[in-house]
């Protein structure tokens, strides 16, 4: 299923108004501004011995990249898995694309960008001009890009210009955002996870086993989707970007998007205790245990899961483990690309001073 493939551009003159002409827009709504991109998401599909690779392609903006992004992560996610070999080989490799934004070819969307951005100068728009301009400085640097940027600012009153502020906002905001984001995968995954206990309770089949852990793989799968986006938007806010504090906060957070895996787990299986009838000792008692949960219930659930007594407790563990490098690599990724784009900007609003 291949839909409006992306073409490069190309120009025969360099002037402001031929690269206007040629500015695109959503393939849907027909938006111009600096969230268009011309993008192929890969998707896997599998039926046992057959597996399928294809992609959704086109130039969207923002809202409906993301709804493309988030049908092509489900189908994979969902699908994908049950293909043998194959699928256990595609499956990892398209989600961890789609993660990281899909395949966005650098110069066509440097030159869609920067031509949006002549496009927002010719309209009077010069805020709008920068907001591309910048955005396409982080497929390929462009001195045409710079000089504009420069001059737009130049024209205009140097406060008339937002600046970037609340740096410590930013990066809570950030950690935080990665631990809800595990801490309602955890969630989920235990609703899910009980649903099917009772399900294999009433019915032994090997195929309801292997599916109980599917939810738990796409959970994961778009949660790494999710935490992604997190990084970039939070670390796109930094006024002034320092390698090693973004690589450092990069793998902070995706460790503790696993750690609030393990701790919403904790406190599902908490409310479950309570809602199937568990007995209760004491009022004081249940008061302390929950509180203790409610502050430590991740580091409980680890100790829980290391302490195997089944064959599921080896495959939950191992899956913790694959989830734990997947999301580090994600976070390492998009704060090593988010620091390139941001320094470079910063370099170059020094230079304007």
């Amino acid at each position: 299923m291949k839909t409006n493939n992306p073409v490069e551009i190309s120009h025969s003159s360099s002037s402001p108004s031929d690269f206007a002409a040629g500015a695109p827009a959503c393939s849907v709504c027909g938006r111009q501004d600096e969230t268009i991109r011309s993008v192929v998401y890969p998707f896997v599909i599998s039926v046992i011995v057959i597996t399928f690779r294809r992609a959704l392609s086109g130039t969207w903006c923002a809202k409906h990249r993301s709804q493309n992004k988030l049908l092509a992560s489900l189908l994979t996610a969902t699908l994908g898995w049950i293909g043998i070999p194959f699928g256990l080989i595609y499956t990892p490799a398209a989600l961890y694309k789609l993660a990281r934004g899909g395949d966005q070819p650098q110069g066509i969307n440097g030159d869609n960008l920067k031509n949006i951005g002549f496009l927002k100068m010719q309209g009077n728009d010069p805020d709008g001009a920068i907001r591309c301009f910048e955005e396409s400085l982080k497929f390929k640097e462009d001195e045409q890009v710079i000089s504009s940027i420069r001059q737009i600012r130049e024209r205009a009153p140097r406060d008339s210009h937002p600046t970037r502020s609340g740096n410590a906002g930013a990066y809570l905001g950030m950690i935080f955002g990665a631990f809800l984001i595990g801490f309602v995968i955890g969630i989920l995954d235990m609703i899910i996870t009980d649903s099917f206990t009772l399900l294999m309770e009433q019915v032994e089949s090997i195929l309801v086993v292997l599916l109980s852990w599917v939810p738990f793989l796409i959970l994961c799968s778009l949660g790494g989707v999710l935490l992604f986006q997190l990084i970039e938007r939070s670390l796109s806010k930094i006024t002034r970007p320092k390698k090693g504090l973004f690589s450092a906060l990069g793998i902070l957070a995706g460790i503790l998007a696993v750690y609030g895996i393990l701790h919403g787990s904790a406190i599902a299986d908490n409310i479950y205790y309570y809602l199937k009838g568990g007995p209760i000792e004491s009022i004081t008692y249940e008061i302390i245990i929950n509180l203790l949960t409610l502050l430590f219930g991740g580091i409980s659930w680890f100790f829980y899961i290391i302490d195997i007594q089944f064959t599921s407790d080896i495959i939950y563990l191992v899956l913790m483990g694959v989830v734990l490098v997947y999301y580090i690599l994600l976070a390492s990724n998009a704060a090593s690309r988010t620091f390139q784009w941001r320094d470079l900007i910063q370099k170059n609003r020094q230079s304007e001073i």
